[in-house]
């Protein structure tokens, strides 16, 4: 027999497996998730027999050994070994729970006989019909819903929590009735409310009502079945085919399943639960963890980190690397290792690699870099823990961040050539034990720029990296001692505690058409400032009022000495040139420092 089979499951037969509790959601599969108007439009295809994507499942005592629970149910459960694993569909099984098994605490879901018959019969201009238009346009059937293309319809659930087989003089009908095959005595009713249609029309409407919602429990659902005995790199493999949104299940989420072990009260919680409690319990007992939260990607909504795959892929670079192998690694690679492995290696590494994000978010790297390529520098860092003792390596991976944001280059698991450089920097300044030579070592990477005005006016504000990036290169490393001072004479303090606001030096109010010009859009009209300032004493006012005004609080000297610090030519201001003369200046200003402060 193949291990893979592709059947056809009526959505009676389906119904009945969810009523029995014969289908369980494993526990890495994310929570239910649709709308209710997701539900009425599944619900319109399965009464219009359109398709709709398959199912992948597996049986839950096969060699696939993962937390799991079943879906919600109104009947008993069989067996709690028995069943199947959904590991695709579970918004589309849930939604049919919802709609023919009256699964939803907060809505009851219909089908539309009333729009069902003027969309097949359009001539028969059933609306004109006394019976029907009374109910539609009367004051006191104000709530009396409007003819839609949409056949299913939610309501709200009664206070009394039990469910209507019809609503509104039976036009709608609820999906547990069509299942259940009590639809016919609904349709007679429903049909009553026509006064001027003749015997003939109506049996008419009869024979296709009643084929219509006779034909839903025979409605077919594709399902892929995969064999108890397949081995995990087949359900990803087959996951990856069938899924219907195109996202391949992620490589954390096959691990976390992996980890749930009956019998193994190690791994009993799975790798997931295990990890958020190892970061949390590391975040409430030490300071400055805020780049712990934003690399692993918090969700306070959720209370869950939503990228503990980099976990995965830090430790799997790790251990590489400590073997002396090259630092790529394929997916068989990840999921051949044992579910205690990962254990394993976070109690032994896990500290050092939170350690290792804090230490390198002091010069605010794990805000700017390419998230992925510090999955490489952390493991890094961790086999040559004396890095940390000195600011060379760092130094250096922040020059490169820097470089290849402003730059826009991207960096991936396909270009490790970068990863090898630093991982040979590091093993040499790990083997020489001169000072003086140390600190002449640079990086084997070419970091040169030649940066223009054009370059300049082309980054936008906003938070790209080379935005982001560019701000640090002037008012972090204060590379050519500017950026000391903002325009209230307050010192420049980046990353620090004191609020700061990127102030536009050309209030956006004062530039007519402002959005589409991108000289006023763009970094050479920025500059920090304290937020009070900015936004309680500067505020919109035109640039040479407040600059006057400025001049006169500090004096001349001294505030052409905060221009210079803001990058701004004092001579220029002096003379009261366009504001456009103003920043295209400070453009190549800015040019001039970013481009000496990578070729120096």
């Amino acid at each position: 027999m193949g291990k893979i089979q592709n059947l056809d499951v009526s959505l009676q037969d389906l119904v009945a497996k969810i009523d029995r509790g014969e289908y369980h959601i494993p526990k890495f599969q994310r929570d239910f998730v649709w709308k209710s108007s997701d539900i009425e439009s599944l619900g319109d295809s399965i009464i219009r027999s359109y398709p709709i994507s398959s199912m992948l499942v597996m049986p839950k005592n096969g060699t696939l050994t993962i937390g799991a629970g079943p879906l919600k149910t109104n009947g008993s459960i069989l067996s709690e070994t028995s069943g199947d694993y959904v590991l695709d569909g579970q918004q589309r099984i849930t939604s049919i729970a919802r709609i023919f098994l009256g699964l939803d605490n907060k809505k009851e879901y219909y089908f539309d006989l009333l729009s069902m018959l003027i969309e097949r019969f359009p001539k028969d201009e059933i609306t004109q019909d006394s019976g029907i238009c009374s109910k539609i346009v009367s004051e006191s059937n104000y709530n009396y819903s409007k003819i839609s293309d949409n056949f299913c319809k939610a309501f709200a659930t009664t206070s009394n929590g039990d469910e209507k087989n019809t609503r509104q003089y039976n036009r709608f009908i609820s999906g547990r009735a069509i299942i259940e095959n009590r639809y016919g005595a609904v349709i007679n009713k429903f049909l009553r409310s026509f006064k001027q249609k003749n015997e003939e029309c109506i049996d008419k409407y009869t024979d296709y009502l009643n084929a219509v919602l006779g034909s839903v429990g025979g409605y077919g659902i594709p399902v892929t079945r995969i064999s108890e005995d397949s081995d995990l790199g087949l359900v990803i493999r087959v996951f990856e085919k069938v899924n219907s949104t195109g996202k391949n299940l992620a490589i954390f989420d096959l691990i976390n399943a992996k980890t749930f072990k009956s019998g193994d009260d190690a791994n009993s919680e799975g790798l997931a639960d295990f990890l958020y409690n190892e970061i949390n319990n590391y975040c409430q007992i030490n300071s400055n963890t805020k780049c712990i939260e934003q690399y692993f990607e918090y969700s306070s909504s959720q209370d869950q980190y939503k990228n503990l795959a980099r976990v995965i892929r830090i430790v799997a670079i790790l251990e590489l690397l400590l073997k002396g192998n090259h630092p790529h690694f394929t997916k068989t690679y990840i999921f051949n290792k044992e579910a205690g492995f990962w254990f394993e290696m976070w109690n032994r590494y896990g500290k050092d690699i939170l350690d290792t994000l804090v230490w390198l978010e002091e010069s605010n790297l794990v805000t700017l870099s390419n998230k992925i390529l510090l999955e490489y520098i952390v493991p890094i860092l961790i086999i040559f823990p004396r890095l940390k003792q000195q600011n060379i390596f760092r130094n250096n991976v922040k020059k490169y961040i820097l470089y290849s944001n402003i730059k826009n280059i991207s960096f991936s698991k396909t270009n490790l050539d970068i990863v090898i450089k630093f991982y040979e920097f590091a093993k040499e300044l790990k083997n020489n034990s001169n000072t003086l030579y140390k600190h002449a070592l640079r990086l084997p990477i070419n970091m040169e720029l030649n940066l223009t005005e054009n370059d300049i006016t082309g980054i936008s504000v906003g938070q790209s990296r080379a935005y982001l990036s560019s701000l640090y290169v002037l008012f972090k490393e204060k590379h050519i001692g500017v950026g000391n001072v903002d325009f209230t004479n307050s010192k420049i303090e980046y990353g620090s505690s004191i609020a700061l606001d990127e102030h536009h030096i050309i209030p956006r109010s004062t530039v007519k058409r402002y959005p589409r010009n991108s000289l006023f859009n763009s970094i050479a009209n920025i500059t920090p400032l304290n937020l009070a300032s900015n936004r309680w004493e500067i505020k919109d006012t035109p640039f040479y009022e407040y600059i006057d005004t400025l001049q006169k609080i500090y004096g001349k000297d001294e505030f052409e000495y905060i221009l210079e610090q803001n990058i701004i030519d004092p001579k220029l201001v002096q003379s009261r040139v366009s504001q456009e003369e103003i920043l295209r200046t400070r453009a190549r200003k800015i040019a001039a420092i970013i481009t000496s402060y990578f070729n120096d």
